[in-house]
């Protein structure tokens, strides 16, 4: 829908808006309908009073506009065009149909006139439809035999034409064939259908039509032997990429008497979409089909990749004319994505329950992902359940398109260490899909207080909280201590590096190596101030020396002379470029600019 704007008086048209004098028209047509060949379709168009914007503007000052509907030629596009001088409000009609040549959809363009000079540029899409005959588009019928012919009408509008012809090349008809019993005349609804009897002398050929002006149902051939095709098992209009289909064409001579000379055929079998089982293909390197007989063309269709795929097959023979089969398959890919809908913490607490969700799910709108399996991999049971009643991926065997699936647990870790969970879907049309998560637990004694009453929350500290690390051979390094409370490995020494620049901080933390270890960084503020131990009196940083660290900086209550960065990037702070730190004498937690220097303390996740 669009808008127009003339200056028609304002007051001629009631109910019409204006826009400083002018009067505001409305268009509407139908932005794409569906066109087929052999008959026509209505293209409504109405031109009406508006009481909305403009976009454009009459110098004219006359009342009584009409208007009239200008085409744009296109050599694809047939088009019967009454629509002149029409009077506002009232709806016209364009009858349009599509050549053989047209393709899958066109784009008509016209031009809506007011009488008053205003015009519009509009354009709309042609979907080309077929309507539905029980004929192939090239087919031998059986002489001087009333055959059955149907018509159905599979497009969203009705179908528009004058009744059966059949005519030469040059369009003129053929009168030594006849149609009777006919019920298709002028018009036909969609999802109706007609049909008409058809019958013909040995040897003529022309075509089938329901419009002379329009292109033909069929190319028609009347024989004494004649051959019709069959698809007894066709590929199907949506295919996966990747799977295999079975296809049959059948080729049958329906005279009980006489045999189909000189066959060949035409085979469009695309490789390697397409590929022929010639060992069990009758239709193979034969010149006849004996009389009430038929041969078949066998294959496989898999589509190696996204596409609209094609074949054909075409009989050729001595007594009537070409009889052909083909077929089309749109090919997409089926692909199931896997997503943490809830993950489970990288940190978590001994006899704490976190819930899980991991969710699969098949994108393509329309094809079903078939022969789904699953894998569950429990890395550490009994930490993990799964709750099978509420997951909707248990015993299932495919997922519909543009459908999920979840499967849904718990993790309660009962021990110290990582926990791990991996699930796998397998299915037919693509590789597998893997989610897997992993959790420390941290090592976290019996929680203080456990009578029915009590009010503390928290947890007691392992006595003495730090140890030797180890190395990975499970030796001992005096160089880094592991805090049994949180699972960390720490540098022992609090001045190893000096004092540095945030940047040179990160730097010196990643490329650091120690205890035979590479995977050294600076800590998160949460993670630094879990040092902290806030009833120390002398220094919050004198407690990290007496229980194990060398060198923590407390020296004095100013922040540059015992700060230590964090790797946390502070968002909220004015200006930007300031991160995290925490002051070793007071605990003081704020944000400083990356450019100050301070002390560092490198960490790792212990194994």
């Amino acid at each position: 829908m669009s808008a127009l704007v003339g200056c028609g008086g304002g007051s001629d048209q009631s109910g019409g808006g204006t826009v400083s004098g002018s009067k505001v028209y409305k268009v509407t047509y139908a932005e794409a309908i569906d066109v087929s060949e052999s008959a026509g379709e209505e293209f409504n168009i109405l031109v009406e009073v508006a009481n909305s914007g403009s976009s454009l503007t009459s110098a004219s000052k006359s009342s009584g506009v009409t208007y009239s509907i200008e085409t744009v030629s296109n050599a694809n596009i047939e088009i019967t065009n009454n629509c002149q001088n029409v009077a506002i409000g009232k709806p016209c009609v364009l009858m349009a149909s599509l050549k053989k040549a047209a393709a899958d959809t066109e784009e008509f363009h016209f031009v809506i006139k007011l009488s008053d000079g205003v015009s519009r540029p509009e354009s709309a899409i042609f979907k080309k439809q077929r309507l539905d005959v029980n004929l192939d588009p090239e087919v031998a019928l059986l002489s001087d035999h009333n055959n059955y012919i149907s018509v159905t009408n599979t497009n969203n509008v009705a179908a528009y034409f004058d009744k059966p012809y059949f005519t030469d090349t040059d369009n003129k008809q053929i009168d030594t064939v006849l149609i009777t019993d006919n019920t298709c005349t002028n018009e036909l609804d969609p999802g109706q259908n007609c049909h008409f009897l058809i019958k013909g002398e040995n040897g003529v050929v022309g075509q089938l039509k329901l419009d002379l002006q329009r292109e033909p149902l069929a190319s028609v051939s009347f024989s004494n032997v004649a051959v019709t095709a069959t698809k007894t098992l066709d590929i199907p209009a949506d295919a996966a990429v990747g799977v295999s289909y079975r296809f049959t064409y059948t080729f049958t001579n329906t005279n009980t008497t006489w045999a189909a000379t000189g066959v060949s055929f035409t085979n469009d079998f695309a490789m390697p979409d397409f590929t022929i089982d010639k060992e069990n293909s009758s239709c193979s390197g034969i010149t006849s089909i004996v009389a009430n007989s038929s041969c078949t063309w066998k294959g496989t269709f898999t589509p190696g990749s996204e596409g609209n795929k094609s074949m054909a097959s075409i009989l050729h023979y001595a007594e009537g004319g070409d009889v052909s089969l083909t077929s089309s398959s749109q090919a997409t890919t089926v692909a199931v994505i896997g997503t943490k809908t809830q993950d489970i913490p990288v940190d978590a607490a001994i006899g704490v329950s976190y819930p899980f969700t991991y969710t699969f799910t098949n994108t393509n709108t329309t094809l079903v992902a078939t022969g789904v399996s699953f894998t569950n991999y429990f890395f550490s049971t009994p930490d993990f359940t799964i709750d099978k009643e509420n997951s909707s991926c248990n015993g299932i065997t495919s997922i519909a398109a543009n459908s999920s699936c979840t499967w849904k647990g718990t993790l309660t870790p009962g021990s110290k260490g990582t926990k791990s969970i991996g699930l796998s879907l397998h299915y037919a049309e693509g590789g597998d899909v893997y989610l897997g998560s992993s959790s420390w637990a941290l090592l976290a004694t019996a929680p203080i207080n456990l009578a029915p009453n009590a009010t503390e929350n928290g947890w007691a500290w392992p006595a003495p909280r730090f140890e030797s690390a180890k190395k990975a051979d499970n030796s001992p390094c005096d160089d880094a201590l592991y805090d049994k409370l949180t699972g960390l490995m720490w540098a022992k020494d609090g001045n190893a590096a000096g004092m540095k620049n945030w940047n040179d901080a990160i730097s010196y933390a990643n490329n650091l190596t120690l205890c035979g270890y590479t995977d050294w960084r600076l800590p998160t503020i949460n993670e630094l101030v879990s040092l902290l131990n806030y009833s120390d009196t002398v220094s919050l940083g004198n407690w990290l020396n007496v229980n194990g660290f060398s060198n923590i900086q407390t020296g004095s209550r100013w922040i540059d002379s015992s700060a230590y960065w964090s790797s946390t990037v502070d968002s909220f702070g004015g200006g930007g470029g300031r991160v995290w730190s925490v002051v070793m004498y007071s605990g003081i937690v704020g944000s400083y600019h990356q450019s100050s220097d301070f002390y560092v303390l490198p960490v790792r996740r212990a194994n």
